[in-house]
């Protein structure tokens, strides 16, 4: 009787090792031992980690190989090298477009400010509008001229 209990205790020891034991506090402070993780939140240490055991189940998709698989950047997100590269490219591409368009306002913005000046100096001069002639002097214009 005795032989039987100890082939069983020896049979089911080994089962009870290969489980995944998660220790970690509670909301009181207490230290739980449980095999069953906490919210993801806690910190935690795992003793005896379980090992995958195959299924005989084909995989549902294909397993890609780590040499053939792309190098990735891990700082950009998960995409290659090349994507990050044309990426960076084309955002230098448009920061350009960007900066000649701003240009272009900045110097319309500068046109139109050099008309209103001289429309204001011609507006406190009491609305006489001149040309300068060949001496440098100054012709008033008639209404007739300005027509």
């Amino acid at each position: 009787m005795q032989l039987s209990i100890l082939i069983a205790l020896l049979i089911v020891l080994p089962i009870s090792a290969n489980a995944e034991v998660h220790k970690y506090k509670d909301a009181n402070g207490k230290w739980v031992y449980s095999d069953v993780a906490p919210a993801p939140s806690v910190k935690q240490e795992v003793f005896g980690k379980k090992t995958a055991q195959p299924t005989g189940v084909a995989p549902l998709s294909p397993v890609v190989s780590p040499v053939s698989a792309p190098v990735t950047d891990k700082s950009q997100g998960g995409i290659t090298k090349e994507q990050a590269a044309t990426k960076r490219q084309q955002a230098a591409e448009q920061e350009k477009r960007n900066k000649e368009v701003k240009d272009a306002q900045d110097k319309e913005k500068e046109a139109n400010c050099k008309f209103a000046k001289a429309n204001l100096a011609a507006y406190t001069q009491g609305g006489r509008i001149y040309k300068v002639n060949e001496n440098g002097g100054r012709d008033y214009m008639d209404d007739k001229a300005l027509e």
